[in-house]
């Protein structure tokens, strides 16, 4: 959630779960039905479930039995990448191949590009969806059924997405070996990253369950630049 000086509001993903509708729910409480939250924009990056799913969940909040659960939005425009993963099984019960399920592709040279990139959600026949994409594309008729909004496909200026290899296993220990010059670091707890700035200083914490796991890092911004200062733990 990215939230400008000037009061837009812009949604990127949402996880595949309801901790993102909790967390909006009670950083924006008492919406309604009536009076919603505005979102200048909801951004789907891909189309991976463990990225959009969570956003079904803020509509499934606004039927909850407690208030605090509640979160009404009104999304003004929806962007996505134009990709929509069809069921990983056929009408036998065979599994389908990963490349089948993301619609026609064409071979570019020795590259593999999708070509069925899909403007709108809504008119995509919904039987050809998966699960998820289906629950999604419910979610987005409900809001655009009650409040209107765009809902366009990023992908305007190409004409195809890559498909993408499967990723490797990598051998830390041989990478270390061989990378002299290595930074990086692992939580196992799932959380919030926020960010706080007043254009002097720059705050960047996270938010995790888990209160050894949280961290805080703070700048002060010289000549436009993030340059570290001391973080007192209050």
């Amino acid at each position: 959630m990215v939230e400008t000086p000037g009061g837009k509001v812009v949604l990127i993903d949402g996880g595949d779960n309801q901790l993102f509708a909790r967390y909006l729910a009670a950083r924006y409480r008492g919406t309604s039905e009536a009076d919603p939250l505005t979102v200048d924009c909801v951004l789907v990056t891909h189309g991976d479930a463990d990225h959009f799913l969570g956003l079904t969940e803020i509509h499934r909040s606004e039927d909850s039995s407690e208030a605090f659960k509640r979160l009404f939005m009104r999304p003004v425009r929806v962007y996505h990448n134009g990709l929509v993963k069809r069921p990983s099984k056929d009408a036998n019960g065979k599994k389908v191949p990963d490349v089948k399920m993301l619609g026609p592709t064409a071979k570019v040279g020795d590259q593999t590009v999708i070509t069925g990139l899909v403007d709108s959600l809504l008119t995509f026949p919904k039987e050809q969806m998966n699960e998820p994409f289906k629950r999604w594309r419910a979610a987005l008729a409900a809001f655009f059924s009650v409040r209107g909004f765009i809902d366009t496909a990023f992908h305007d200026m190409r004409k195809g997405v890559k498909l993408r290899r499967r990723s490797k296993v990598v051998d830390l220990k041989a990478l270390a070996k061989k990378e002299k010059r290595f930074f990086a670091f692992s939580r196992a707890a799932f959380g919030m990253v926020k960010i706080r700035t007043d254009g002097q200083r720059l705050l960047v914490y996270t938010d995790s369950g888990n209160v050894k796991l949280k961290e805080a890092y703070a700048y002060e911004m010289v000549g436009g630049q993030p340059r570290a200062a001391n973080v007192v733990r209050v």
